[in-house]
């Protein structure tokens, strides 16, 4: 059984990119970026 969860946030200067395609992988980093709290979300707790 897992626990946790995964948090979602993307700086507002970032230009959105196009929609990933079906069975996409992608890797989880284990700790946030620090300039995460500039990022303004609201995604991802302090």
């Amino acid at each position: 059984m897992l626990k946790g969860g995964i948090s979602f946030s993307t700086p507002a200067e970032k230009e959105i990119q196009p929609q990933a395609q079906p069975n996409k992988r992608f890797l989880l980093q284990i700790n946030r970026p620090e300039e995460v709290q500039t990022w303004g979300s609201g995604a991802l707790s302090k």
